[in-house]
């Protein structure tokens, strides 16, 4: 990881290893581990069809898509838990 710096600080009981990074933009990289997840897994998750779940993203209510490569796209895990947990308390979008 360039530019990254270790530092460790003792206290009495254990030692707490931080690693600082570089000054960017937070990100949702930065809460680990991150899951991604394919159409069909989110498809079991949700209950709801492919062109259901694209009907809702390009509505605005239903979390983005991640184009994880050319023939491959996901979704992070924690926004469909978002909005799975949403629709539990009867936000609906």
């Amino acid at each position: 990881m360039k530019g990254n710096a270790v530092a460790s600080k003792k206290t009495s009981d254990s030692t707490v290893t931080a690693v600082a990074q570089p000054s960017q933009q937070p990100s949702k990289l930065n809460h680990l581990p991150l899951r991604l997840l394919r159409c069909r897994e989110v498809e079991r998750r949700t209950g709801l069809s492919r062109s259901s779940i694209w009907r809702l993203e390009h509505r605005g209510a239903f979390p983005k898509r991640i184009r994880v490569s050319v023939n491959v796209v996901a979704w992070v895990e924690d926004e469909v838990v978002a909005w799975l947990e949403s629709r539990v308390q009867g936000v609906v979008a």
